[in-house]
């Protein structure tokens, strides 16, 4: 019988133990092909607003200690870098994605942290993809 109250996901040791036998699980990558075919945008996707409301509502659904993590494109501060982006990517502007709405790393900290979040900080950057995030207050 299964607890309803375990989360062994809280670790990342058993985090790291799923992801290294995920690949052996049958049939995994069309089941996530399918789930990709039905959501037709990423928050980078989202206008402004959306995702500001996006994420209050992501800090709504936390529980107090619980750790948000988005690994989001966001906008390069300099039309070189976004060069430089496009051209580690081999590609040209003709190839961008049109529905991208890129917002700069800083601006979405600081709306991370007005929403309520602490602890918010840019964890990880290569060029225009960061790993920002934060935790709800009122944990341990």
């Amino acid at each position: 019988m299964i607890a309803a109250n375990v989360n062994e996901y809280a670790t990342a040791e058993h985090a790291l133990k799923y992801l290294s036998r995920a690949e052996r699980i049958p049939h995994r990558t069309e089941g996530e092909a399918v789930l990709l075919e039905f959501i037709p945008f990423a928050i980078h996707h989202c206008p402004d607003e959306r995702k500001r409301a996006l994420y209050s509502e992501i800090y709504a659904a936390l529980n107090p200690g619980g750790v948000f993590c988005n690994l989001e494109h966001v906008a390069a501060e300099t039309a070189e870098l976004h060069a430089r982006f496009l051209r580690a990517l081999g590609i040209t502007s003709a190839d961008e994605d049109p529905s991208n709405k890129l917002v700069r790393i800083e601006l979405q900290l600081q709306w991370l942290r007005a929403i309520g979040f602490e602890d918010v900080d840019c964890h990880w950057k290569w060029l225009e993809l960061a790993l920002l995030g934060g935790v709800k207050k009122g944990g341990n």
